[in-house]
């Protein structure tokens, strides 16, 4: 069974729909951190992750570096600063341990699931080196098996089974 992370934390979003469709594969261990300590909690807690999907706007849980930066008067989204803090250090605005950050991880593991529009996430994506192919915008009515196919195309990629145009084979 494969470990995948979803830092999501927003239940209001159909989370269970679309976590069940993951469950009910028996293909993926799906773990949920609702918060940015408890992503970093999970990531340094010994699993090596398959995926880890990524919303931008989360909370920053008791850690107090990320506790500070949802303090101030700037539109911080803490997921961005999560992943700038793992991928691409010298851009993020928390300094993580050389522990906190897992020697498995690497911008091929990621998907972002957000929100926010493509064209805002752009630079961000570019600089942490996530394809684009692995982000996916929340709306309402989305599929069942949204999450689900997020995370089997980031396996597929991984595995070296994913063409250009985002197809198996």
């Amino acid at each position: 069974m494969k470990h995948v992370l979803w830092i999501e934390d927003e239940a209001t979003f159909d989370l269970n729909r679309l976590a069940a469709a993951v469950n009910v594969t028996f293909k993926y261990k799906l773990t949920i951190a609702k918060t940015v300590t408890d992503a970093v909690r999970h990531m340094t807690s010994g699993t090596e992750y398959e995926v880890v999907v990524v919303d931008m706007r989360l909370l920053p849980g008791e850690d107090p570096r990320w506790k500070r930066l949802q303090d101030t008067n700037d539109r911080v989204l803490l997921g961005m600063e999560l992943v700038y803090s793992l991928l691409a250090a010298e851009r993020g605005r928390v300094t993580l341990d050389p522990a906190e950050r897992p020697q498995w991880l690497g911008p091929q593991r990621f998907a972002i699931f957000t929100v926010e529009p493509e064209k805002e996430l752009s630079d961000f994506l570019d600089v942490v080196g996530i394809d684009r192919r692995f982000y996916r915008r929340k709306k309402a009515s989305l599929e069942q098996t949204t999450l689900l196919d997020l995370i089997e195309m980031v396996i597929a990629y991984r595995a070296g089974v994913l063409n250009p145009n985002g197809r198996q084979g």
